[in-house]
C-alpha cells in the first residue's frame, strides 16, 4: 500500500491510497478526503505482490503469520502494533485474521491447546513444506522403520528453519512437530507476544479478563472470510424492473454468476475482494451490498467502499464473460470521509507489518 498526498488537493485535504490487487500489477486507487493531518510518515515504497515469496518485516508464515524479532527493528514496534490492533478491535470490530490464532490465544489468555498449536503450525508452513511433512507421514502409515533418504533430507531442510536440530525418525515425528510448534509459536516469539499484549491493554488492562481460548477461535471463525460466510453478508439491491420481467431474470442470473465466481476464491482472494468492497480484509460488518445498474450491460463493477456497495451491470452473458470482467485489471476511485478514513489508516498501519 502506498499513501501519497494528492498534488491537486484543496481544502479539505485529499490523499490517494494505492492498493495492490490480485490481478498481476493492477492497483486500486482510493481518494480519501479528510480535514485531519496525517502525523505519521508512512513508507512510500511499501508493496506486496502475491508472487513475491519474501516475508514481511517482523512476521513469518504462510496462511498464518507469527511475529519475529530482528536487531534492526524498532524496540517498540510490537507495542505499537498492539495499540493499533486494540483500536481496530474497539472502533471497527477489526482484527488481522492472518495473525496466528495460537499466538493470539497466548496474547489474550496466556494459554493454547496442543490441538490449536498443531493447526496453527500447519498454517504457518508453506505448501511445499506441508507436502514434505505429508510425504513423511505417508511413509509412516506404510510401516517403514526409517525414512527414505530423500524424505529424510527434505524433512531436515524443512524443519531446521523452525528450530529443529535432531534427525527426524518415523516413531518420533509427531512429537518432533509438536515441539517445533511450541518453540515457533510460543517460545521464540514470546517477547513479541508480550509486547503486543501490553499494547492491547494500554487503555483497558482487564479487557480480555473473561475471554477463553474457545472465544478467540470463535471470533476468528466469524471474521475470516469464506464464500459461504460472505454470501450471508451480501444484500442484493435489484433494480426496479416490475415492468420488465426479463430484466429481473437477467439480474438474478448475474447474482448466480457472482456467487459462482466467489465460490472459486480461496481466503486470500476473498480478503482482497473485501478490500475493494469495503476497505477491510475481514467480515467485520453486518452487510455488504450488491446493486444492479438498470441501463448497464457487461461493464466492470464499481465499488463504493464508503457504503460497502458493489454496482454490477444488469446483464452479462455468459458466466465466462462475467468472470473475465470481474478478474480484469482496473482502477477505481472512491471518496471516503470520517470514520472510514480512520479505518483505512488503521488497515495501512497493520498491513505495513502484516504484509
Amino acid at each position: 500500500m502506498k499513501l501519497n498526498q494528492n498534488p491537486e488537493a484543496t481544502e479539505p485535504e485529499q490523499f490517494v491510497i494505492t492498493i495492490e490487487t490480485d490481478s498481476g500489477d493492477a492497483e486500486m486507487e482510493t481518494t480519501v478526503i479528510s480535514s485531519k493531518v496525517i502525523q505519521e510518515e508512512l513508507p512510500l515504497d511499501t508493496t506486496h505482490k502475491e508472487a513475491d515469496t519474501s516475508q514481511p518485516a517482523g512476521l513469518k508464515g504462510d496462511k498464518e503469520k507469527i511475529p519475529i524479532c530482528s536487531s534492526d527493528m524498532p524496540e517498540d514496534i510490537f507495542l505499537i502494533l498492539g495499540r493499533v490492533m486494540y483500536h481496530g478491535l474497539i472502533l471497527q470490530n477489526y482484527w488481522p485474521v492472518r495473525f496466528s490464532q495460537a499466538c493470539c490465544s497466548i496474547i489474550i489468555t496466556d494459554s493454547v491447546s496442543d490441538k490449536q498449536l498443531a493447526e496453527s503450525f500447519q498454517k504457518v508452513l508453506s505448501d511445499s513444506q506441508k507436502n514434505v511433512v505429508a510425504a513423511a507421514k505417508a511413509e509412516i502409515r506404510s510401516g517403514v522403520a526409517i525414512f527414505d533418504l530423500t524424505t529424510q533430507v527434505n524433512l531436515c531442510r524443512t524443519l531446521r528453519s523452525y528450530g529443529n536440530t535432531t534427525k527426524p525418525e518415523p516413531n518420533t515425528l509427531n512429537e518432533c512437530l509438536m515441539k517445533l510448534a511450541k518453540f515457533s509459536l510460543i517460545q521464540r516469539p514470546y517477547w513479541c507476544l508480550c509486547q503486543i499484549r501490553c499494547g492491547l491493554q494500554t487503555i483497558h488492562g482487564n479487557l480480555f479478563q473473561n475471554v477463553e481460548e474457545k472465544d478467540v477461535f470463535m471470533f476468528y471463525e466469524a471474521l475470516t472470510p469464506s464464500a459461504i460466510s460472505l454470501f450471508d453478508k451480501i444484500m442484493y439491491l435489484f433494480s426496479t424492473c416490475d415492468e420488465d420481467p426479463e430484466l429481473k431474470i437477467e439480474e438474478k442470473r448475474v447474482k448466480i454468476y457472482l456467487e459462482n465466481f466467489i465460490m472459486s476464491f480461496h481466503s486470500l482472494k476473498l480478503s482482497k475482494l473485501l478490500l475493494r468492497w469495503r476497505q477491510t480484509d475481514c467480515l467485520n460488518s453486518s452487510h455488504v451490498y450488491a446493486r444492479f445498474a438498470k441501463s448497464s450491460v457487461c461493464q466492470r463493477p464499481i465499488f463504493d467502499a464508503d457504503v460497502s456497495t458493489m454496482t454490477l451491470s444488469s446483464i452479462y452473458t455468459p458466466q465466462e464473460e462475467f468472470s473475465f470482467i470481474m478478474s480484469k485489471k482496473y482502477r477505481i476511485k472512491v471518496l471516503l470521509t470520517g470514520q472510514k478514513f480512520n479505518l483505512i489508516l488503521l488497515s495501512i498501519r497493520i498491513n505495513i507489518v502484516l504484509g
